[in-house]
């Protein structure tokens, strides 16, 4: 019996394969590479094979010369070398044996044009196969890593035939043929993306992990920051830090802060803040934000229309616009109260809303679903523990350092990734 029969009709693979356009694939004609992919069968989860590709991955996106514009790639190599690896399988060596579950099927977001690569070598590390499907948005950055790893593909044949990344339309026929097969489905995208997926059937055995939309926000001490305000290293540091969390990806990612809450009275407040954003605005002359007028015109739309929301609910506006120093970069958008948040109104491209608090049982107290991240800057982790057991939040999934909100990690929106998409075997004898 070939592959094809046992995987699915030769006419249905024919079918979806017409469909597909290959970006990283075992074999150049998209039918046997899809058959290929389909046909892996699980492996051990930190695989020395899967090892030795992630590492060579490693060193090829830190060294080579197409990648040192791009910080995102640099990021990712850092992030794969071999003594993180090593720590991550050993966090994973207990009483059981970690196997892959088979085919994942990842739905890759649009926003972070590099986040499927994480999401694939987690999921290689677990011992799955996999298909990954990109949207239509493409950028330089991504076109460079699809490179590199069709490249490296080729000399890693066992992972060759674990990787299958595509483009394809909005076409359910595909999705639907895909979730069918997979025994893990990892949908990246927005609320209405995993609506829509999540209704499509899996089969009974398969797990899922879905990332739907998410609201980070910045918490930042008033007080502390002005007792380290004299240090002019400290506070272009901070800046860029700032810069490095919420500009990216043009404030798109589900950690990049939209809300910055300052705790602290009024007047401290006041004055961190002037300090604070010239900072930022010194740090941007050398790190400029680039928005297209259209952005711009997005961003003043999005910050109009949660100016006037809290009419919707009887409540008179109080927010006040300010603007960057170049006039160009941000938008700071002033709330007087929680009552006057308006998440969906936010779009990125520099907007940024604040609201000055009066304590982290405050701030946590007013976290819903929606929140992922708070990049702090002051408080100390037992100062947020102990406030977490006062007030447990709802939703949020990350407490981080300003600067580190896009760091990736294992554990994302509360989901230990490694080991959901790996399944756990027992021996008790």
């Amino acid at each position: 019996m070939s592959i094809t029969n046992q995987i699915s009709e030769p006419s249905e693979l024919s079918a979806i394969a017409a469909q597909l356009s290959l970006e990283v694939a075992p074999q150049q004609e998209p039918e046997q590479a899809l058959a290929q992919v389909l046909a892996s069968k699980p492996q051990a989860a930190f695989s020395p094979k899967v090892m030795a590709f992630a590492q060579q991955l490693s060193e090829t996106l830190r060294h080579d010369p197409r990648c040192r514009s791009y910080p995102d790639l640099l990021a990712l190599g850092f992030w794969l070398r071999a003594g993180n690896l090593e720590r991550l399988a050993q966090s994973y060596q207990d009483h059981t044996v970690r196997l892959g579950r088979g085919l994942a099927f990842h739905f890759a977001p649009n926003n972070v044009t590099t986040l499927f690569a994480y999401s694939l070598l987690l999921s290689l590390l677990s011992g799955n196969s996999n298909v990954v499907r990109l949207g239509q948005k493409s950028t330089a950055e991504q076109h460079i890593l699809l490179n590199i790893i069709q490249e490296l593909t080729a000399q890693h044949q066992e992972c060759a035939s674990r990787i299958l990344i595509v483009r394809y339309g909005h076409d359910d026929a595909v999705n639907r043929f895909f979730c069918a097969h997979c025994a893990v489905r990892i949908i990246w995208g927005g609320d209405s993306t995993v609506e829509h997926l999540r209704a499509l059937p899996m089969p009974a055995g398969s797990c899922e992990l879905t990332f739907a939309n998410k609201f980070s926000w910045a918490l930042i001490d008033a007080c502390h920051y002005l007792n380290h305000s004299n240090d002019e290293a400290w506070r272009h540091a901070t800046a860029q830090s700032f810069i490095t969390d919420a500009f990216a990806f043009g404030q798109q990612g589900c950690s990049s802060p939209r809300l910055i809450l300052w705790h602290g009275d009024p007047s401290t407040v006041t004055q961190a803040q002037e300090q604070f954003w010239l900072s930022v605005d010194q740090a941007l002359q050398t790190r400029p934000f680039a928005l297209s007028p259209a952005q711009i015109s997005e961003r003043f739309l999005a910050a109009s229309s949660a100016i006037v929301a809290p009419c919707q609910h009887g409540i008179k506006p109080q927010g006040k616009l300010r603007a960057s120093g170049d006039g160009t970069s941000y938008l700071r958008l002033a709330l007087s109260s929680w009552d006057e948040l308006e998440r969906d109104a936010h779009q990125g491209n520099g907007l940024f809303y604040e609201l000055t608090v009066d304590s982290l049982t405050e701030v946590l107290a007013h976290c819903s679903d929606h929140e992922q991240t708070i990049c702090s800057l002051g408080p100390t982790a037992e100062e947020w523990q102990q406030a977490i057991t006062a007030t447990p939040p709802q939703g949020l999934c990350r407490i981080v350092a300003l600067g580190r909100a896009l760091e990736f990690n294992r554990i994302w929106d509360g989901y230990d990734l490694i080991g959901t998409m790996s399944r756990a075997l027992t021996i008790a004898l």
